[in-house]
């Protein structure tokens, strides 16, 4: 995967998992992420930039070939709809992918952001 976040800051607590399979959080500054790490390799991700206080623009979500199919990017949508609540925060999705997933899941609509959440 291209979108690798380094530093010297540890993810923050495992916070689900997918069939055997942690999704885990990263933030350092502004960008973070949710992601499925193997062998020390990240199989899948969603990224996010902070925008302002109470904001998080989700920008990009990709899942490895093997994943594909189990539901992995739905479980990542949901984590980050699940973070967002916990800390008060919307999501606007500029992700098509995530987008898509919220716009078809009504129970995550209090969190998408103004404009988003007008479509």
């Amino acid at each position: 995967m291209a979108y690798v976040f380094t530093s010297s800051c540890q993810p923050t607590a495992i916070l689900a998992r997918l069939n055997g399979m942690e999704i885990k959080h990263d933030e350092h500054g502004r960008h973070g992420a949710f992601y499925i790490e193997d062998e020390g390799e990240w199989i899948a991700e969603m990224s996010y930039t902070r925008a302002g206080a109470g904001t998080i623009v989700v920008d990009h979500t990709e899942v490895d070939e093997k994943l594909r199919g189990q539901g992995v990017g739905e479980q990542l949508v949901r984590r980050a709809v699940e973070f967002a609540r916990d800390n008060n925060l919307k999501i606007k999705p500029t992700c098509p992918y995530t987008r898509k997933v919220i716009d078809e899941t009504p129970e995550f609509q209090d969190v998408l952001a103004g404009e988003a959440a007008a479509g």
